[in-house]
């Protein structure tokens, strides 16, 4: 059941079937995502392909990085008991008083998503200003503001560290690890899935048992391999070509 590539201009059309897992530091428990064909393309064009001639669905861990790390040190996200969307609680405390800065809400939530990943990606809580490649600019003092509402609702990320406790280390390990465990799963039940780190890519038809699957093995994974007692169901979300992201919302069981 290879995955077809979206028909070119001339007519060819490829096809992939194969991943590798990239570990980090010369260590099986650092990293280890897996990379193929299509998990560099950009979403929309990625979902053209086709698996057996049928349209596509990716089904995708929301905020998965914090989601994940919070729950593997055992210690909760300040959401409530439950939600859809990480983001839209940090920016309700996200303190921009006298910053000049005069955002829409699609923006303010690419900057808190921009601040959240380059703090988990070299594992600096105290990160002051953007990275040079970040596709925002930020007003003198907009990214601490936006960093300290993320620290708010994500107290775990205090624990990061730019050895392994970070976004390229500890969490891509354990994301690996449920993804693979979720293939696995799946491949039991006779569906087809490609990984893309955080996401699955699977047949529409069968994108809420892939979605079932993968919040499974999510809240499973956690409770044996996680440091606490977080009892978690991740929320997640499907997105089809042409069509509005669908949110299925997560919770906690123990809160």
């Amino acid at each position: 059941h290879p995955l077809a590539l979206p028909q070119l201009g001339n007519g060819v059309r490829g096809y992939a079937a194969c991943a590798t897992r990239i570990f980090h530091q010369g260590s099986l428990q650092d990293g280890g995502r897996y990379y193929g064909a299509w998990t560099s393309m950009n979403s929309s064009y990625r979902l053209k392909c086709t698996i057996d001639g049928e349209r596509l669905a990716e089904v995708d861990l929301n905020a998965s990085q914090p989601t994940l790390f919070s729950a593997m040190v055992g210690m909760p996200m300040k959401v409530g008991g439950m939600w859809e969307d990480l983001y839209s609680h940090i920016l309700e405390v996200v303190d921009l008083t006298g910053i000049d800065a005069d955002d829409d809400e699609v923006t303010r939530r690419g900057k808190i998503k921009q601040v959240t990943m380059e703090v988990i990606g070299i594992g600096n809580r105290d990160k002051r200003k953007e990275a040079d490649y970040s596709d925002y600019t930020f007003a003198d003092g907009e990214f601490t503001r936006y960093r300290r509402g993320l620290l708010t609702v994500v107290p775990a990320l205090y624990l990061l560290d730019a050895e392994y406790m970070n976004g390229a280390g500890y969490i891509s390990f354990h994301e690996a690890q449920i993804m693979t465990l979720t293939l696995l799963y799946l491949l039991d039940k006779g569906v087809v899935a490609y990984p893309i780190h955080d996401c699955l890519l699977v047949k529409d038809k069968e994108a809420m048992i892939a979605a079932d699957a993968y919040r499974q093995c999510v809240r499973a994974y956690i409770k044996e391999y996680g440091e606490g007692d977080v009892d978690v169901t991740v929320p997640v979300s499907i997105e089809r070509k042409d069509q509005d992201k669908e949110r299925i919302t997560g919770y906690y069981h123990n809160l």
